[in-house]
């Protein structure tokens, strides 16, 4: 499909890419694992039902070769493999917690014990166990215990069962290393209305035509524009990890004409937004600059010369504070009402997990395949770095599993 649009790409491309994305964190050979491996399974997809895809562009990518469904939806991918689950009469026995593993005398693993409709069972396997239970971002308490740098703050997105179950199996029963827990996707456009959960607010939208980014003292902290994952680090040292986005009612209008209100906060309706804007909590609206700060509990001051200062990089055409891409300042922040969001974090997936090797087998402390062992997806660390490159998390998952399990199936029942 990239030849047919005359893109040049090559693993090794992908494979540059996401080291320098990632900080070089990365492991190495599993990087390589996603960048050799992870077009021929896309291949398998699409020739086994993955309904029409565009490509779509990602901050970090040095070739476009996102591929996004034109359903926008992951429905899609979940429901090819579910199709071939069926056809192959795979059995799945859905809401079954899996509790442990069982290893034999010579270390091996041989089954796992589960929690199904009310019963323990214990279920031995043929050949293998393929752990592939997600990761840690819905347990709030392991969260904040092994991220401390976002600890205690934003929302924590995904399913329930993503309680990092797998991962303390993993180490407690057969003695995997765990790897790069401090690592996750969090982005910085998190409201967190509830406990650590709450809706997000898309301020990618609206910085490009030339909204802001201010702490609480009321001044810019960082590019609006770089990748929103990095600017969560930056974020991370604001007060109260918190950050606002000022916004004239032009750059509001503007950016909810063009998207759905869902799509801009999510989820959310034109009636939720309004609400929102009379309760003054998260969102905030005002005819000027100071009447808005004081109703967020910035400061007005600070806040009043940021704008001032901003409308004249704009007038300039150069971002004297952070170098800001001149085509980006968009135009000058006036004409009222105004605008601003409050946000702190989102964390939508975790990157630290069980160590494996490239035949994705769970390695201990000493670097050795553990027997009858296999992790793939978020439940596997290590193959992002310490920042994960648009896309790759699902390419990852697909590629993993795909691994994981043409090796398990090769072993000795």
């Amino acid at each position: 499909a990239q030849k047919e649009q005359g893109l040049e790409d090559s693993p090794e491309k992908f494979y540059q890419d996401l080291l320098q994305n990632g900080g070089y964190m990365n492991i190495p050979e599993l990087a390589r694992l996603l960048a050799e491996n992870s077009a021929m399974v896309f291949e398998w997809l699409v020739d086994n039902g993955l309904p029409s895809f565009r490509f779509e562009g990602y901050p970090g990518h040095s070739v476009l070769r996102g591929h996004r469904s034109n359903k926008n939806s992951g429905r899609d991918l979940v429901d090819t493999l579910f199709e071939q689950l069926k056809k192959r009469n795979i059995q799945v026995d859905l809401r079954t917690e899996v509790t442990r593993l069982f290893l034999n005398d010579a270390g091996r693993v041989v089954g796992v014990e589960a929690i199904k409709a009310g019963k323990n069972v214990k279920i031995q396997a043929r050949q293998a166990v393929v752990v592939a239970c997600g990761g840690f971002v819905m347990d709030a308490e392991t969260f904040d215990s092994w991220v401390p740098a976002y600890a205690g703050a934003g929302n924590l997105t995904g399913d329930p069962a993503n309680s990092g179950q797998g991962i303390k199996m993993i180490t407690k029963y057969a003695g995997g290393l765990a790897t790069h827990l401090q690592y996750t996707g969090t982005y910085p456009y998190g409201l967190e209305l509830g406990a650590r959960s709450g809706p997000v607010c898309r301020y990618w939208y609206f910085t490009p035509l030339g909204a802001i980014l201010v702490n609480k003292e009321g001044k810019r902290y960082a590019n609006e524009m770089m990748t929103p994952t990095k600017l969560t680090d930056y974020l991370a040292q604001q007060t109260e990890k918190a950050h606002y986005l000022i916004a004239p009612k032009s750059i509001w209008d503007e950016v909810f004409a063009k998207y759905p209100p869902g799509g801009v906060i999510s989820p959310s309706s034109p009636e939720w937004i309004e609400k929102q804007l009379e309760e003054k909590k998260w969102l905030f609206r005002a005819d000027s600059i100071v009447d808005l700060a004081n109703q967020a509990g910035i400061n007005a001051e600070a806040l009043a010369k940021t704008v001032t200062e901003f409308n004249g990089y704009v007038e300039a055409g150069e971002d004297q504070a952070f170098g800001r891409n001149p085509k980006t300042l968009g135009r000058k922040l006036e004409g009222t009402p105004f605008y601003s969001v409050k946000m702190t974090f989102a964390t939508v997936l975790t990157m630290g997990g069980s160590r494996v090797n490239t035949k994705c087998q769970v390695l201990d402390p000493y670097g050795k395949a553990i027997s009858g062992l296999y992790a793939a997806g978020e439940t596997v660390g290590g193959v992002h770095g310490n920042m994960y490159l648009g896309g790759c998390a699902l390419a990852w998952a697909h590629t993993s599993g795909w691994v994981a399990g043409m090796n398990a199936a090769q072993e000795k029942a």
